[in-house]
């Protein structure tokens, strides 16, 4: 068993360090929304759900991808 919990931690820590290598300044686009719920048809949950390039961004109520802005722009 304590070999598993070694296997374990060291994969949770791989996930963590290749998730935080993959951010970069890029930030979403301001919300066009204005409040209004509309239905989305292909919703994101993270960056990886979105085409390279593309950030999860909220929109409406739900999450879209769309193309970033700012520093980094096209990276993730």
């Amino acid at each position: 068993m304590e070999g598993f919990g070694k296997i374990l931690v060291l994969s949770v820590l791989l996930i963590a360090l290749g998730h935080v290598h993959g951010q970069s300044d890029s930030q979403c686009p301001p919300n066009s929304s204005a409040g209004v719920c509309e239905p989305v048809m292909d919703p994101c949950y993270t960056d990886n759900d979105c085409a390279k390039g593309e950030l999860c961004c909220p929109e409406s109520c739900s999450n879209v991808c769309k193309p970033p802005i700012g520093p980094g722009q096209g990276s993730k």
